[in-house]
Formats: C-alpha cells, sequence, structure tokens
C-alpha cells in the first residue's frame, strides 16, 4: 500500500510540474493576445482547467499507478 501511494503521489507531482510548464508557456500568450487578463474569469478557468486535466490524466492513464495496483 506504502508502494501504491508513493507512485500516486510522484504521478500527482509529475503532473502538476507539466501543467505548470503548460501555463508557463499559455498564460503569457495569452496576456499578449489581450484574451485573458491576471483577474480574468478567463485565465482562472484555463488555469483550473489545465491543472485538474493534468492530474487526471496522470491518474487515470493505462499506466498509471492505481491501473497497476488494481491489475494485481
Amino acid at each position: 500500500m506504502l508502494k501504491l501511494l508513493l507512485g500516486v503521489v510522484i504521478e500527482l507531482l509529475v503532473s502538476t510540474m507539466v501543467a505548470g510548464l503548460i501555463l508557463a508557456v499559455a498564460i503569457p500568450l495569452l496576456n499578449r493576445s489581450n484574451l485573458a487578463d491576471a483577474s480574468d474569469r478567463t485565465s482562472q478557468i484555463i488555469i483550473t482547467g489545465v491543472l485538474i486535466g493534468a492530474v487526471v490524466i496522470a491518474l487515470l492513464r493505462p499506466g498509471s499507478a492505481i491501473h497497476r495496483y488494481i491489475k494485481r
């Protein structure tokens, strides 16, 4: 069980870092094109969507720690 927890935590950290990299590119591009400002609702939705999407993809992908644990 500890191995599963460690695997899930590592996957969450990696997915959060990937989401951060995506946002590091996307947010300046949106600000430059005036599609989203710092306190705009659109930017909040984009940031939340990217973070949630990255976590969901990391946890539910076919080779994730949860799927390996279930297949045992």
